[in-house]
């Protein structure tokens, strides 16, 4: 062990006045030259000694702290109005469950009975008569009798174009359909019951007290109702529209018809009639709820 550290555990542990003040010199001392170990381990312990001493201690009264007697106010830039804070997230709702729609059973129509209380035709003034236009008289021979009424089914003529409205030219016309269908045919008259032409004059063909020729195998109870033209190539005019309209409702409310017995030729039989441009405005007229 160093001998300095030796002799320091050995110093003793009583100092006296004397030596603390030797201890201050020598601190004094010692900021003017260098000092050596030893000399500056008993400056410590003169310093140490000099706080163990007998002499009284001098206590020194410190002022009191100055308590504020108001509640501080809170500085402005601590403080925030309610209305700056983002309102809490409302609580999300569950979403209401969604279920496949229950099926629903395919609707099932009763055939209504036919009406037998017919006239021989159907009165309307807006009607142009069969004989103020027919050349030819009907072959009874060759005619089935109605039997009452209860469908409806609607044609095109389905031969030339048709762009004329004035009575004689078509009034030529429905001559040729007549004697065509009766000539080169054989039926007993013109197969349609009513016939509509581009200016929307109703014409009365085939009386309605007997079956039409316009469906085979469907005439019976069947008011057969053709618009003049040929819808595969050209469209109906409004005009004539209108007029099918308010005839096939007609006799839907005379004969009480029901709208799910309107029909157009190709529902029944396989054929294009009544064109590709009337089929789709006489389905959009059933289905609108503008026939009843």
């Amino acid at each position: 062990m160093n001998r300095e550290v030796i002799l320091f555990l050995q110093v003793p542990t009583v100092f006296t006045a004397a030596d603390a003040k030797i201890s201050r010199e020598l601190n004094v001392e010692s900021s003017s030259r260098k000092l050596t170990r030893r000399q500056m381990l008993l400056a410590s312990l003169g310093a140490l000694a000099a706080g163990c001493s007998e002499a009284p201690l001098i206590v020194q009264q410190r002022p009191r702290p100055s308590w504020p007697t108001q509640m501080p106010q809170p500085r402005h830039d601590y403080t925030t109005s309610y209305q700056s804070y983002k309102p809490l997230p409302q609580p999300t709702q569950p979403a209401t469950p969604t279920y496949p729609p229950t099926p629903q059973p395919a609707p099932t129509f009763t055939t209504p009975k036919p009406s037998s209380s017919y006239a021989s035709s159907y009165n309307s003034p807006n009607i142009i008569s069969r004989s103020s236009w027919a050349k030819m008289s009907t072959n009874t021979s060759r005619v089935d009798a109605m039997n009452g009424i209860n469908r409806i089914t609607l044609h095109h003529e389905g031969w030339h174009t048709v762009n004329f409205t004035d009575m004689n030219t078509t009034m030529e016309r429905l001559q040729h359909i007549q004697r065509f269908h009766m000539k080169e045919r054989g039926w007993g008259d013109v197969g349609y019951h009513y016939i509509i032409d581009r200016a929307g004059r109703v014409w009365e063909a085939r009386p309605l007290k007997y079956q039409g020729a316009h469906v085979a195998d469907q005439n019976e109870h069947n008011v057969g109702i053709m618009l003049l033209g040929n819808f595969e190539k050209q469209s109906p005019s409004n005009i004539q529209l209108a007029s099918a309209q308010s005839m096939v409702g007609s006799i839907m409310s005379q004969y009480r018809v029901p709208v799910h017995r309107v029909y157009t030729h190709q529902e029944l039989k396989p054929t294009q009639c009544p064109g590709r441009f009337l089929q789709p405005r006489l389905v959009a007229m059933r289905q609108s709820g503008y026939l009843g």
